[in-house]
């Protein structure tokens, strides 16, 4: 019983993980795009996109975080 929800957690965990990179790469992508030579309404709104782009990293991030705290508490204890 314990193993079987330890792998589920895990594995809910590693997607969290994976959304948490995929919206670190989005970032990335965007601010590789805004050091490029871009008219004005296109600077404006790629910030505008960086901007929005963060909030949904901060949301994976404390998501991502969530799962592990999940794993780490349902481990056994050691003693």
């Amino acid at each position: 019983m314990i193993q079987s929800e330890l792998e589920r957690l895990s594995q809910r965990s590693e997607r969290q993980l994976r959304e948490l990179e995929y919206e670190c790469i989005r970032f990335l992508e965007l601010r590789n795009r805004l050091a490029q030579s871009l008219d004005e309404a296109e600077r404006e709104r790629l910030e505008g996109d960086l901007y929005a782009q963060l909030t949904q990293l901060e949301s994976a991030a404390e998501v991502a975080r969530q799962g592990m705290d999940a794993v780490s508490e349902a481990l056994p204890d050691e003693g």
